[in-house]
């Protein structure tokens, strides 16, 4: 048997470049999936804290209001009718300082997390940055 008839002739090998830079963008995995991971935390940790800061300011002026209207019917009670209503003041007085307390740690939380977020784009931006430099 002849040996030259087992083997396929291969052409020899060629180097294609792409002639578009973009083609050729090279990233290794390992950044690839730290700048993905740290993405998709930010994803994952989003809360509103803000969202519960203005419920807790609604909750500040409905007691607001409530003592407004609370005042002058409290005033034209008897006394064994404020005896039994005695809670209510307490209650509107509570009601509007929880409001306040929620609504202060809600905006301070909110402000917190949306630092911690714009610096956490900053530095996602300055490893793709230093991955893949812009204006190069």
């Amino acid at each position: 048997m002849n040996d030259a008839r087992r083997f396929v002739d291969l052409p020899a090998g060629r180097l294609q470049l792409p002639n578009d830079p973009e083609d050729s963008f090279p990233m290794r995995t390992k950044d690839w999936q730290r700048i993905r991971s740290r993405v998709e935390s930010l994803a994952s940790k989003r809360r509103d804290y803000a969202a519960l800061a203005w419920a807790a300011v609604g909750a500040f002026v409905t007691a607001v209001f409530t003592a407004c209207t609370w005042a002058p019917a409290f005033s034209i009670m008897d006394d064994p009718q404020k005896f039994a209503f005695a809670w209510v003041w307490p209650a509107i007085i509570g009601f509007g300082v929880l409001g306040i307390i929620t609504a202060a740690i809600g905006f301070l939380a909110a402000g917190d997390f949306a630092r911690r977020e714009r610096a956490t784009a900053e530095e996602l931006l300055g490893e793709m940055d230093d991955i893949y430099p812009q204006g190069s």
